[in-house]
């Protein structure tokens, strides 16, 4: 399976406007659904945005209207082809002289020409890549009256680099208001809501912005989210937010924040419209293009929401106490947890009533350069609620040669762990094959040496392996998708939620891995030769194809909590993907063993 690595577009040569509302049962006076796009020099772009809408393929009758806020590009020529095409579907308003410069709304101009029970929303510059966006989403819609609105994930194309990102990673999802407070989850290109739904929205706030109108939504009924990839979001210096003084922007930020916390009305949601203003007022004072007043101003700001009282204290010395600060009270706090964890494990070691599972093996390695913290890992799978018969520390004696360890690994070595070396095993294969051979006929957990686990790791995956057979159970996990028939990179794999069960999941090892015993049985995981020639750096790759090759399903949990000892750079949150070497090695796999990888459309 080829990899995805340009983005997707809509087709340059749209059906023509009797092919498109051949399938539509109604008329065009009235409209299911109205699609409205808001546009502003956007020549470059807008012809992405009109040929989504007009793939769309639907058995209702829709609505186009797009609103030109008097661009002095060629944006509105390009409507007017358009329209002139499609005159019974796409609906203009093309100002003479534009209205924001004036702060004026352009509500009164396009509200009377939004018809329909749906409205769907897409500026100029983004645009849909999915045909059945709008049907799918509707029939969401129509299918769950509570729910106000429907939303699904975008692709990022970031204009000054030419690369692609997932505007999200979050699995499906229903979205609350704190969720959407924290941080945008989803893009305007990807929302389908009830056109009731946003009744009263402009009495109730003055401006309400994205986030306004999501929350304000959300107090109508509940906001879907799904993990499909259905539209692009162009991130870039074109952008109004991205060309606005941060200043500024923290100050109309911060206006509509105070309108949005007075209407929810919520003293509980008070820390986050504060963190949001702080967020802002940062990025001002940290932005060395300010005048130094102006950044004082924004520190000011910062100050005066910052939750924790922290800033304070430095106000004098900002902003350059600030960070160093906050390192060193970093530093000072892993001293004292590792003070902490080394007598909670004194402490555990000492009881007698500890369960230990039978036939279970915990695997995990390290290197030279991490060995010095590992030790913290190994503590914590030492210390679980249900413990393994053995922990295994596998070490290759090419990057110990003289075999010389921290004196913490002695005392462990007393009360559980075994440290198993071998000869170097190219490719990273070291950990789960040499133990296969070492404790044949047992079942296998792969651990991390960076992480410090909770002492319920252990239990939880094998409380998950109990509820079904042949499943390989993890706690963290990747949903792979594809796209066109090609391969997603690993950076756009949204989170799989807890509690699947699918041949598309890959679950990275650092959260934990349980492997039952039948499975590592098999003869082609351990084929070194193969899975060096398929996978040679990604071990965790190689044990999934085979286990999906062999009939066995992997199975997320859900996310774990865990803390990390060593910061994997350039590295997500379930583990070491996102690299370019990882996701070839997954389509040779695919390819290899023609693995089927779910669609995203």
């Amino acid at each position: 399976m080829t990899i995805l690595n340009e983005l997707p577009k809509p087709p340059q040569n749209p059906p023509t406007e009797r092919d498109l509302t051949a399938s539509w049962r109604g008329n065009f006076d009235e409209p299911l659904l109205t699609i409205k796009c808001i546009t502003y020099n956007h020549e470059p772009f807008i012809r992405d945005a009109l040929n989504g809408f007009l793939m769309q393929k639907t058995d209702f009758p829709f609505r186009i209207v797009v609103h030109d806020d008097a661009s002095n590009d060629s944006t509105q020529e390009i409507i007017k082809h358009y329209a002139g095409r499609y005159p019974n579907v796409i609906k203009t308003i093309l100002q003479e002289k534009n209205l924001h410069s004036r702060g004026i709304k352009r509500g009164p101009y396009v509200d009377p020409l939004v018809a329909g029970q749906y409205i769907a929303l897409c500026e100029g510059d983004d645009y849909w890549i999915d045909a059945n966006k709008l049907q799918r989403q509707v029939n969401v819609l129509a299918a769950n009256p509570n729910y106000s609105a429907s939303a699904e994930n975008s692709l990022i194309h970031f204009l000054s680099t030419n690369d692609i990102g997932a505007f999200s990673k979050l699995p499906d999802h229903l979205v609350s208001i704190p969720e959407m407070l924290r941080g945008r989850v989803f893009s305007t290109a990807s929302v389908v809501h009830r056109a009731s739904g946003i009744a009263g929205r402009d009495e109730a706030l003055r401006v309400a912005g994205d986030i306004g109108t999501w929350c304000y939504l959300a107090t109508r009924g509940e906001i879907h989210y799904r993990s499909v990839f259905s539209s692009v979001y162009r991130r870039g210096a074109h952008g109004a937010v991205l060309g606005t003084d941060p200043l500024n922007w923290a100050r109309k930020i911060e206006r509509w924040n105070d309108d949005l916390e007075a209407f929810l009305a919520e003293p509980q949601l008070t820390w986050l419209f504060k963190r949001r203003n702080f967020a802002n007022y940062h990025i001002a004072g940290c932005n060395s293009a300010l005048s130094v007043a102006a950044r004082l101003t924004a520190w000011k700001k910062c100050i005066q929401y910052d939750r924790t009282g922290a800033l304070r204290s430095l106000a004098g010395r900002l902003p350059i106490a600030g960070p160093m600060a906050k390192k060193a009270r970093s530093y000072l706090e892993r001293e004292r947890e590792e003070s902490r964890l080394w007598a909670r494990h004194e402490a555990w070691m000492r009881k007698t009533d500890r369960r230990i599972q039978s036939n279970l093996v915990i695997g995990v390695t390290s290197l030279p350069a991490r060995i010095e913290k590992a030790w913290m890992a190994i503590v914590s799978l030492l210390d679980q609620e249900i413990g393994a018969e053995k922990v295994v520390l596998v070490l290759a004696e090419e990057e110990f040669p003289s075999r010389a360890l921290p004196s913490e690994y002695r005392l462990l070595e007393t009360v559980g762990l075994e440290i198993l070396w071998v000869s170097r095993i190219s490719g990273g294969y070291k950990k789960l094959l040499p133990i296969l051979e070492r404790y044949p006929g047992c079942d296998v957990i792969t651990a991390d040496d960076g992480v410090v686990y909770s002492n319920s790791m252990v239990s939880e995956l094998l409380e998950a392996r109990n509820l079904g057979s042949r499943t390989i159970v993890g706690h963290g996990g990747w949903q792979m998708r594809a796209l066109e028939g090609r391969l997603l990179p690993s950076r756009l794999w949204p989170y799989a939620a807890g509690g699947t069960a699918s041949p598309s999941v890959l679950l990275p090892g650092r959260e934990g891995i349980f492997y039952p015993r039948e499975f590592l049985r098999s003869g082609e995981l351990k084929n070194l030769d193969r899975a060096l020639e398929l996978c040679p750096t990604a071990d965790d790759i190689w044990f999934w194809a085979v286990s999906v090759l062999e009939g066995w399903v992997p199975y997320c949990i859900g996310n774990h909590a865990i803390d990390t000892i060593h910061p994997q750079r350039g590295a997500p949150e379930l583990g070491q993907l996102n690299l370019d070497a990882d996701d070839v090695q997954v389509a040779n796999a695919i390819g290899h063993f023609d693995i089927a990888i779910a669609q995203t459309l």
